[in-house]
């Protein structure tokens, strides 16, 4: 695959696919809304909403809950790992896991008082495969 599709396909739609799904379902008592208000977006994500609110049957749980943050992890990884075209030297290895570094210091930050959020067993599960799946993938790759 090119350079540039692997770029689209793991950097970019990871995180355009983990950001439509909090703008379409996540509950807008989040801080990105308010961002969203402030620079005069509102109308266009309270359409966006109403276009999609049909389709949140189909969404399952986990993945409205856990899948935005599978999906930066994805992508962080993806990034990393294709820029470190050496997936075994020691110096890609910091880069490479920083994603999952900061994925699973944020969820456990969750477990005390000084993170904001719900610690949850599902979101470790699914970021350590978004972090692992894209390093087989690429190192295979890379091979």
């Amino acid at each position: 695959m090119k350079r540039c599709a692997l770029v689209f396909f793991h950097v970019v739609f990871p995180l355009l696919a983990g950001g439509l799904v909090y703008l379409c379902w996540r509950s807008q008592s989040l801080l990105m809304f308010d961002w969203a208000h402030s620079i005069g977006q509102s109308a266009i994500i309270e359409n966006l909403r109403s276009c999609t609110s049909s389709y949140r049957w189909i969404v399952p749980d986990w993945f409205l809950y856990s899948g935005p943050d599978g999906a930066w992890v994805w992508s962080m990884t993806s990034c990393y790992t294709l820029i470190w075209k050496r997936i075994g030297c020691r110096e890609s290895a910091f880069w490479i896991s920083l994603s999952l570094i900061l994925g699973l210091g944020g969820e456990l930050g969750q477990l005390t008082p000084l993170v904001p959020g719900t610690f949850d067993f599902i979101d470790i599960a699914v970021m350590t495969i978004c972090a692992v799946f894209p390093y087989c993938l690429h190192a295979k790759s890379a091979q």
